[in-house]
């Protein structure tokens, strides 16, 4: 693995690129219950340090990519937003239904949407710490509209939204049209 980085550091010297050491990490993915030894690396002459759980691009990566990090990350952030609901539904004169679903669509669903191809086959019961920290805030839109009661179970549902599957629609481009 040295010489590829070796390499990697050569290249990216060519083309006024610079790698650190510092702000490089590694990460050993391994299913084993014995974390297993990291092996030394270096960029420049600077070892790159082995981390564990990595956070990258706000998606957080442990050992034996359990997620279970990463989701604890997401319940905690919708506790926070919780709290935030709590405090703007039981003011008397509070926002309508529909400013709180778009309110919840942008703010909470966001929160969750974010890396859900990644984490996305986590274990159920890991996922599921997601849904439970999700009623309370059903409730908190729905419950003063009874003509909601279908919907106060989950309001927008999460885990089985349309983008999750990989559809992609093929379009002729001019090129192909002009055949």
């Amino acid at each position: 693995m040295q010489p590829y980085l070796d390499k990697l550091y050569r290249w990216g010297r060519k083309w006024g690129l610079e790698f650190l050491a510092d702000k490089s990490a590694l990460v050993m993915f391994s299913r084993s219950h014995s974390t297993p030894t990291a092996p030394l690396l270096f960029i420049h002459g600077r070892r790159i340090l082995a981390i564990e759980p990595m956070k990258f691009l706000g998606v957080i990566f442990d050992r034996k990519l359990t997620w279970a990090a990463h989701i604890d990350e997401v319940v905690y952030g919708c506790i926070k937003k919780r709290n935030l609901f709590n405090i703007i539904t039981n003011q008397r004169y509070g926002p309508s239904i529909h400013t709180l679903t778009t309110f919840y669509k942008t703010i909470v669903r966001s929160k969750i949407d974010y890396g859900i191809m990644a984490y996305g086959g986590a274990c159920p019961t890991t996922i599921s710490k997601i849904d439970r920290e999700i009623a309370p805030l059903a409730r908190d839109i729905y419950i003063e509209d009874p003509s909601y009661s279908n919907q106060l179970k989950n309001p927008v549902p999460w885990s089985n939204l349309p983008h999750m599957t990989w559809t992609f629609p093929i379009t002729k481009t001019e090129a192909t049209m002009n055949q």
